[in-house]
């Protein structure tokens, strides 16, 4: 199991450093061609005795690493650190119950982080274009020019919208951790000659033992 994880964390660090490395290098080499940056998800499912406990570790811990919960729930978390920072916040992780499942994916998203910047200045150009015809069109073709310019507002805003989203994505990795709690085997009870003992609930018994 230990190889296992080491394996698993080995892949996950990979990942991180790649994406990390191509931000670096565009930011340090502006004038050489762009490197590709990638979006990282890593999945993790544990078995856990006390998921609050570890809930509450992970996300302290991601704070600390400068990322922040996304998502919070009774059985599963998602947790955004920056790139760097997902093998450590990923070995913590799996430290915290018995590694049962693993993913990680990784996508390149270069090109549609380009793309997206091409669209917005392209039709933030047309915008600029249609305004000034606006000042100077007759009457009876300003209503198809306030058209364009309402549906050229609503595309832009969506193409900004992906943006963003593709950008947050380059800037932080995602960690998906579900937990499975251990399961407790029921007895099968038999009747016993003492009518005291059949009447006890000892099922409620064990769970509050």
């Amino acid at each position: 199991m230990h190889s296992e994880l080491r394996k698993a964390l080995g892949v996950i660090c990979f990942a991180a450093a790649t994406a990390a490395m191509g931000r670096a290098s565009a930011a340090e080499e502006p004038a050489v061609a762009q490197s590709r940056v990638a979006g990282v998800q890593a999945s993790l499912v544990l078995k856990v005795v006390h998921p609050d406990e570890v809930r509450t570790t992970l996300v302290q811990k991601t704070k600390e690493l400068g990322g922040y919960p996304s998502f919070l729930g009774d059985d599963s978390l998602t947790l955004l650190v920056p790139h760097a920072a997902l093998p450590e916040l990923s070995l913590l992780a799996a430290k915290s119950g018995t590694l049962l499942e693993r993913r990680l994916s990784s996508e390149d998203i270069t090109d549609a982080i380009a793309q997206g910047e091409a669209q917005v200045k392209s039709k933030t150009e047309m915008l600029e274009r249609l305004h000034a015809l606006l000042a100077d069109a007759p009457v009876d073709g300003t209503l198809r020019v306030e058209e364009r310019l309402s549906q050229l507002v609503i595309e832009l805003e969506q193409v900004k919208g992906s943006l963003r989203l593709l950008r947050h994505r380059a800037r932080y990795a995602m960690l998906n951790v579900a937990f499975r709690l251990p399961q407790r085997d029921r007895i099968a009870y038999v009747r016993s000659p003492f009518e005291w003992l059949n009447s006890v609930d000892l099922d409620r018994f064990l769970e509050e033992f």
